[in-house]
């Protein structure tokens, strides 16, 4: 495992394994340690995790692949492309379906950019590159989830450098966050909901209420400041979880 450094007040720290497909979120007590994993995530979200491997995001946000988005949507080539910019541009995509294509385009950029592979930034970069070229129903058959993992250790080991502008991880850090909070225990709770994806049967009401009850510590705008923990823990091993169809 390499270094690790508090991720999250004094309670916990971030491993990246070496079998350079999975992390470790280590709790600070005996069996609180969640395993960030491709089957973890596709279990939270349903995304796809087909056979094929799925485009990675450039390494710099600056290549070939933007110029062209920026062409393609009629953009300035010194303009940075927006979230905003782009709903815009959708809206008049669909209405011509002669730009089917670049729609889909749009749309999985928007998807990527605030879902799958959030940034600091809320301008399109490296998530372009992901795109040039790509068979949208192609899809289907590439496995999203070891995209997402692969990114949050990229975005995790980035953060324990201290090559980061920015005070919390990158990537799509909600998804370990849920996984925390579907493996807490509060109370004499009714047999517990394990219909997956996850994300599908959870109750933000609820997740708010855990948050609140699995609080130790009230941090400030700096997250290593809030300790979270109180609340007693099922491990993975002790979750099985099961698909509705």
């Amino acid at each position: 495992m390499s270094p690790v450094k508090p991720v999250g007040g004094n309670a916990g720290k971030v491993a990246l394994d070496e079998d350079c497909d999975t992390m470790t979120i280590d709790m600070g007590e005996a069996n609180k340690k969640l395993r960030i994993t491709s089957d973890g995530i596709q279990q939270l979200f349903g995304f796809p995790r087909g056979g094929r491997s799925a485009p990675r995001p450039s390494e710099d946000g600056y290549d070939d692949a933007l110029m062209k988005l920026r062409s393609e949507l009629d953009i300035s080539r010194d303009k940075d492309i927006k979230t905003k910019d782009l709903r815009n541009k959708l809206k008049v995509l669909v209405k011509d379906p002669s730009k089917d294509d670049l729609a889909l385009k749009v749309f999985f950029i928007i998807v990527f950019m605030k879902v799958v592979l959030p940034g600091s930034a809320p301008r399109v970069s490296r998530e372009a590159a992901m795109f040039e070229g790509l068979v949208f129903e192609d899809m289907a058959n590439m496995d999203y989830c070891q995209l997402m993992v692969d990114e949050l250790r990229r975005a995790v080991a980035k953060y324990q450098s201290g090559h980061t502008m920015g005070k919390a991880i990158t990537g799509c850090a909600i998804g370990p966050v849920l996984m925390y909070l579907d493996c807490l225990i509060r109370g004499k709770t009714a047999e517990p909901d394990m219909r997956v994806p996850r994300i599908c049967y959870m109750d933000p009401a609820k997740l708010s209420d855990l948050v609140d009850a699995d609080l130790i510590k009230k941090g400030n705008a700096d997250p290593k400041t809030w300790v979270f923990g109180k609340l007693p823990w099922k491990t993975q091993e002790e979750v099985v979880f099961f698909r509705v169809y």
